[in-house]
């Protein structure tokens, strides 16, 4: 009995770890370069799936995603925040708080877009990359991969 609760409490500090570091199962991030190059090979077929009614069920939508990209796609989701912008969630770390977002998305007029934070206060930093940050540590980089598709990596604080 003694040797079960030992062995419990490591395998709960473990997971704790995990999740606390973004590791484990909490951790399905794509890098960015690989998100540059699917978007770069795929932008045809992803810019059909943009401009393509979007199935509201998760269940469905899973689905969806895999019979337009396939088995092996890194779109995990797909969300249409207005007729302009379509996201394409590829992967994050940590859970609500502490946690990041990345992926990539269609902008139909080329103009970059913050998702859930104040487009209007975008700051170009560079060449095509555009930076918003809060006082508190929410923040998110876009960048222009080709004309009309952008990779976002986002921070919740």
């Amino acid at each position: 009995m003694f040797l079960r609760k030992r062995v419990l409490f490591l395998v709960s500090i473990i997971v704790l770890f995990a999740v606390l570091t973004g590791c484990g199962p909490f951790n399905d991030d794509v890098s960015r370069d690989r998100i540059i190059e699917y978007v770069t090979n795929n932008h045809e077929t992803l810019e059909a799936i943009a401009e393509d009614e979007i199935p509201s069920e998760k269940a469905e939508l899973e689905s969806w995603i895999r019979d337009r990209l396939g088995k092996q796609t890194i779109v995990k989701s797909v969300y249409r925040y207005n007729n302009d912008i379509t996201d394409f969630y590829c992967g994050g770390t940590g859970l609500a708080t502490n946690s990041t977002y990345s992926g990539f998305y269609y902008s139909a007029d080329n103009t970059p877009f913050a998702l859930e934070f104040p487009s209007d206060q975008l700051v170009e930093t560079s060449s095509g990359v555009y930076e918003w940050k809060s006082n508190t540590g929410e923040e998110i980089i876009t960048e222009r991969i080709i004309p009309n598709w952008f990779y976002y990596h986002m921070v919740w604080n």
